[in-house]
């Protein structure tokens, strides 16, 4: 009878050691790996004997047994922690040839500074952590760590709504972004309130900044927008008090709305001509600039688009024909007091415009006569007059006449 009970015993001993023996397929280099297609010579990451801990860099392609196996999967919920003192993983470089990632896959990931997405023309379509986080069930998928850093060579898809936003959303450890040549668009709200975001650089093949991509990210202090973009979405940098200056290049055609709203920093901003619609409130709230050039590609001027634009003093308009603005584009007081510049022989149809008439202090201009300059070019001997030609003992910001020429000062 104890030999009867004794045999299956054994026998069921034998197949949970054979089991833990054979949990992965291979190991090479301190990361483990299951086949998954002998024909296709395809595997996926898989855990292993030892936790993985510290960077982890996974390879596009992994070679075994004489053989080059294309690393196309990383295993559901692999790095997943249930509490947050399990992690020691501290970066991840993920290849072009894995194009997914599930669910929870960094969950309590509390010490993942790092994140490298290699360059490739595949999207990489990235999951969410799911639980209750302050009455919200899910959260972005990197949300849990600490990012300071990360390298961003591909387009990537996640599900976005109220209650799951983009991967990186509110990661207000993350300092520095490189977007790779790869990347077409920025998605929407991809970076929003990453309020420790100081440097971005963005690379030449984007086109699109999305909705809301650097909301509030209020360390920024200037970015630098790449000739291949050709849209920037509706408050793409809403309330980034801490932006200075901005060029928008010549490839951009729209400025959605709101896309500079509050930017209170904001002393300068360059407008290609190229743009043919400023949107609704695109600058509202831009206490610090003082002076806007809009160049004669501009057609259209939305609702409120200085709007609370209180240092505002001088507009110039570059377009012969005045472009369509909003009933309601400036305030009250800026119909009192804004000093707005139009081409000479424009001025009779801006006077007579809905919008621009209603301008107290509308005035012809001739803007080829016009040179742009720098404070710190101008030396102590120029002689300087504002347009009334009152004596001025330094250059104001705006139109001025300088030794007889007239002179934008930025």
């Amino acid at each position: 009878m104890k030999t009867k009970i004794l045999k299956p015993l054994l026998a069921m001993a034998c197949l949970l050691s054979s089991i833990n023996v054979s949990a992965y397929d291979f190991e090479v280099d301190g990361i483990y790996y299951d086949v998954v297609s002998i024909s296709n010579l395809t595997c996926k990451v898989v855990q292993g004997d030892i936790k993985y801990s510290g960077d982890v860099i996974i390879p596009a392609h992994v070679n075994y047994a004489n053989k080059s196996l294309t690393v196309v999967e990383i295993a559901d919920r692999l790095f997943y922690c249930k509490s947050e003192t399990e992690s020691e993983l501290t970066g991840i470089t993920i290849p072009n040839t894995i194009t997914s990632i599930s669910n929870n896959m960094f969950r309590n990931c509390t010490k993942l500074e790092r994140v490298t997405i290699e360059d490739g023309e595949n999207v990489l379509d990235l999951g969410f952590n799911e639980g209750y986080y302050s009455g919200d069930y899910y959260r972005g998928l990197f949300r849990d760590s600490p990012i300071t850093s990360l390298y961003l060579g591909r387009n990537l898809s996640y599900k976005l709504s109220s209650t799951s936003p983009s991967p990186f959303y509110m990661i207000r450890t993350l300092k520095e972004v490189t977007i790779g040549n790869s990347v077409t668009e920025i998605g929407d709200e991809a970076f929003s309130a990453c309020s420790g975001l100081t440097s971005v650089t963005i690379g030449n093949s984007v086109t699109k900044i999305g909705r809301n991509a650097f909301q509030n990210c209020s360390g920024l202090t200037s970015v630098t927008i790449p000739n291949s973009v050709i849209e920037i979405g509706d408050c793409a940098f809403r309330y980034c008090s801490g932006l200075t200056s901005v060029t928008i290049p010549n490839s951009v055609t729209e400025i959605g709305g709101c896309a500079f709203y509050d930017c209170s920093g904001l002393t300068s901003i360059t407008i290609g001509n190229s743009v043919t619609k400023i949107g609704d409130w695109v600058f509202s709230s831009c206490s610090g600039l003082t002076s806007i050039t809009i160049p004669n590609s501009v057609t259209e001027i939305g609702w409120m688009a200085f709007c609370d634009c209180t240092a505002l003093t001088a507009l110039y308009i570059l377009n012969t024909t005045p472009p369509t603005i909003e009933e309601k584009c400036f305030e009250t007081k800026q119909y009192m007091t804004l000093n707005v510049f139009v081409p000479h022989e424009a001025l009779p149809a801006y006077q007579s415009a809905v919008g621009w008439k209603d301008l107290w202090n509308l005035q012809g201009f001739d803007p080829t006569g016009i040179d742009n300059v720098k404070n710190d070019i101008l030396n102590g001997n120029s002689k300087c007059y504002d347009l009334r030609g009152n004596r001025l003992s330094a250059p104001k910001r705006g139109l001025n006449i300088i030794n007889g020429k007239k002179v934008i000062v930025k």
